[in-house]
């Protein structure tokens, strides 16, 4: 949608598409965990997240090395077309798998009449604020943002700030 938009509606456009983008992705991580939680055994759940959480971190780095190489071979509309692709073919993979393991005995269980039960765990009651009076919860949002602010900073600005400052080509910048 980017390219289209900047084309066809200009900056204003573009920066709304953009703004929709990170609205969008802002329930990923918190949706991959929950996706974890309800698909993975409990003796599973630890890997499963490790698998999730690193394959972010690989895919950031993939789309960092091959973008610049879909930008010299078909032009700056081609990395957001491919990605964008991508994400649509996950979720039509996605809308194709069956309920969870388990989903159906529990419902079958409960008669039918109640909802998807989950697991007594899940069951508990967070209380948010006083989990925002906790300096340990604090301490945790404030780390993250940093390192999100120096990995966003790097994945976002270094290979500009490379190639316009220091002259150096894509190709190079990649490697």
């Amino acid at each position: 949608l980017l390219p289209a938009a900047a084309l066809y509606g200009g900056l204003t456009a573009a920066c709304a598409c953009r703004f929709l983008f990170g609205m969008a992705t802002g329930p990923s991580l918190p949706s991959a965990a929950n996706v974890v939680a309800t698909w993975a055994l409990p003796k599973e759940k630890g890997m499963g997240t490790s698998v999730t959480f690193t394959g972010l971190h690989i895919g950031a780095l993939v789309g960092l090395l091959g973008t610049p190489v879909l930008l010299k071979l078909f032009g700056w509309q081609a990395p957001f077309y491919a990605l964008g692709s991508l994400g649509l073919l996950w979720a039509y993979i996605w809308s194709r798998t069956p309920e969870p393991p388990g989903s159906l005995e529990v419902a079958e269980a409960a008669g039918g009449k109640e909802e998807k039960k989950k697991a007594s765990v899940a069951n508990v009651v967070v209380e948010y604020l006083q989990l925002l009076k906790q300096p340990r919860i604090w301490g945790f949002v404030w780390v993250h943002i940093a390192l999100n602010y120096i990995y966003l900073v790097l994945l976002a600005w270094m290979p500009f700030y490379l190639r316009h400052e220091l002259g150096a080509p894509m190709e190079v910048i990649t490697v």
